[in-house]
């Protein structure tokens, strides 16, 4: 089957910014709706929860995006059989991941409320809304669930992007008329379950109707088998350094130091987040680019790219870090009010964290190209291991700091000092390591000395209202990237840079 390979990321690159936009916008409205009519604990347990059920879904193992890799070559070649093989290989798959996790999410339920440090809300059942979050995790891997890799093999993922759009509107938007007209938390968490099912079922009946060929049967071949668990097991590693850099640490906070505390922390996150989705919109976008550029230019042209790429990028993150320190705690209080404002040390930990872990983006994604995954394994896991035991230790002794500070201690010390060294000491020349050290330790130096300058202007603003923000925004949007602009132009690589931006830009237009 022949793809119409731009025009397919053209519409899945516009619906899946639409997608982001809209599902931001609603999670923000919905969890303001929510903090002002039942309260942040509520909000807390819903996070507690997911993280949860997000441990349990290390069971999936990253079999999805094995199974879609898997699917590109028979689908290029017309060869239907083999794509069959892989849906019922995948099907079956699902449903034993589904019922793994049911089995062991019930068994989970005696233990509950020893997750939770403190009081809980007292006019609900703990293990009944448990149970529903449960019910809506074992149903994404029934319903048809399997069906959705066809869109992702086919590049259609505007289809499910626009699918997305509507049943994010239907869950978003009947969780806030629940928690404004009857402030029913057992509705508003049934309302996840439900569009679930909505989403699996519309989506399994599109695919039916528009790919008839594709469907589950027949059996995989032994080499088609041992190649694809390969890749799974490499995938399962990366799915646990993020479950534990991300649902573990939620887990932690809520058994230390409860509900509220989580709330509050999970409102600061939940706009790093956003930043991070945005952000990932051109790492993605250079992904592509990047394995094709290794296929067929030479090495020295790549790492000309790379630094180039790496320049762009240092820019990006540290004016997102600068702002994320900045308008943090005033964006916080206008938004949930001052009581839900942390101490401004987790804002910096929180913002030094942020800048480690996208710093690196740009190493990750020509490791990636170069499909490095196996060389990789053992740090993942060192990093979460490291990460797990720091934070279970430090929160006895300095609270919610203790936490993000192990996560920016585990990051330093072993995720980035180590994913640098496998991409030069396997592709990029080994000797050049230093050169990049060197250039990320200047780009630091200028991102905290423009930060310095950029805060202490902000202080000059006085005031807590919308006005002291936007000035501040202004300040943060404006001034700061002036400044990166008179120093950045100042460097060599500088123009070379800004030519790939505009012949970027060419390309899109």
């Amino acid at each position: 089957m022949k793809l119409d390979r731009s025009k397919n990321a053209l519409k899945s690159s516009f619906f899946g910014l639409l997608n982001t936009i809209i599902t931001s916008l609603l999670q923000f409205a919905s969890r303001t709706v929510m903090i002002y009519t039942i309260g942040t604990e509520y909000l807390g347990l819903g996070n507690l929860f997911t993280s949860i059920l997000s441990v349990l879904s290390l069971a999936e193992l990253g079999m999805s995006s094995a199974i879609v890799y898997g699917m590109y070559k028979p689908i290029a070649e017309n060869n239907n059989k083999a794509v069959c093989s892989l849906l019922n290989f995948y099907k079956k798959a699902y449903y034993i991941i589904g019922t793994f996790i049911l089995i062991v999410g019930i068994a989970l339920v005696p233990f509950l409320d020893k997750l939770i440090s403190g009081s809980y809300p007292s006019d609900i059942n703990l293990k009944l809304i448990y149970l529903i979050y449960l019910g809506d995790t074992v149903i994404s891997y029934y319903a048809g669930a399997y069906k959705k890799c066809i869109l992702a093999a086919l590049q259609r993922n505007d289809i499910q992007c626009a699918i997305s759009i509507v049943t994010n509107i239907l869950l978003y938007g009947g969780r806030m008329l629940v928690l404004i007209f009857a402030r029913d938390f057992y509705a508003y968490a049934i309302l996840l379950p439900v569009t679930t099912i909505i989403n699996n079922l519309y989506t399994f009946k599109y695919t039916s109707e528009k790919y008839p060929l594709f469907f589950a049967k027949g059996k995989l071949e032994k080499s088609v088998k041992d190649e694809l668990m390969s890749k799974i097991s490499s995938l399962f590693f990366f799915k646990i350094g993020g479950i534990v850099n991300t649902s573990v640490d939620s887990i932690v906070i809520s058994a230390y130091l409860g509900l509220t505390i989580l709330a509050q922390y999970n409102n600061y996150y939940y706009i790093i987040s956003a930043l991070i989705t945005f952000c990932g919109m051109y790492i993605t976008a250079l992904l592509p680019g990047v394995g094709n550029s290794i296929v067929t230019e030479s090495v020295e042209k790549n790492y000309r790219d790379f630094n180039e790429i790496f320049f762009l990028h240092s820019w990006i993150i540290g004016w997102c870090t600068i702002c994320l320190i900045n308008l943090f705690q005033p964006f916080i209080s206008l938004w949930v009010g001052k009581s839900n404002v942390l101490d401004f040390t987790i804002v910096i930990l929180l913002s030094v964290s942020f800048y480690i872990w996208k710093i690196q983006d740009i190493v990750l994604i020509f490791k990636d190209a170069n499909g490095l995954w196996e060389r990789d394994r053992i740090r993942v896991l060192m990093t979460a291991g490291v990460n797990l035991v720091l934070s279970v230790l430090l929160v006895n002794k300095i609270g919610l700091a203790g936490v993000i500070f192990a996560t920016v201690i585990s990051r330093i010390a072993i995720e980035m000092p180590w994913g640098t060294y496998i991409l030069f000491d396997s592709y990029f020349p080994k000797k050049e390591i230093w050169s990049y050290i060197k250039t990320l330790a200047i780009y630091t130096m200028i991102t905290i000395a423009i930060g310095v300058i950029t805060y202490n202007l902000c202080l000059l603003v006085s005031g807590d209202g919308v006005a002291a923000f936007l000035l501040k925004l202004i300040i943060c949007g404006v001034f700061t990237n002036v400044l990166y602009l008179i120093i950045f132009s100042r460097f060599r690589i500088s123009r070379d840079a800004f030519e790939l931006v505009k012949n970027a830009l060419k390309k899109k237009i």
